[in-house]
This record gives structure tokens, C-alpha cells and sequence, in this order.
């Protein structure tokens, strides 16, 4: 099974037990989740996040990339 709107663009291939669980721990709750590092905060898609991992010394330069919104000014 093939999630898409991941903003790398990418369909990520999940095996049935693998979305279920990800629809199941997200059930409810806003598509992106706020994130705090000493290089911003910044409103990352928890889809992103479940497919990729996240390094707080690189979301500055991930929020470039894929157009996370910054949130701190």
C-alpha cells in the first residue's frame, strides 16, 4: 500500500499492518505536528516524519526543501 502527500514527493510503499498502525496513532489529530529546535520552530507532516525520521540539526534546511512553514518568524 502506497502512502502519498508526503512532501518529498515520494509514494512511500507501507505494508497493510504498517498504515493501519499509522492511521490508527494519528487518528484525530492535525496532519502536522509543531517542532522546536534552536534553529526554528517549524510545522512538520507527521507523514514526513513517520517516513523519514527528523534530525533537529537539519529542519532548517528540510523546512527549505520542502516548504515546512516556519512558525517563529
Amino acid at each position: 500500500m502506497a502512502e502519498t502527500g508526503c512532501p518529498c514527493g515520494v509514494p512511500h510503499e507501507m505494508t497493510p499492518a504498517i498504515a493501519e498502525a499509522y492511521a490508527k496513532v494519528t487518528a484525530g489529530l492535525p496532519a502536522s505536528v509543531t517542532v522546536r529546535t534552536s534553529g526554528g520552530t517549524f510545522r512538520v507532516p507527521r507523514l514526513f516524519i513517520a517516513c523519514h525520521g527528523l534530525k533537529a540539526d537539519e529542519l532548517p534546511v528540510l523546512a527549505g526543501r520542502y516548504g515546512f512553514e516556519r512558525i517563529d518568524g
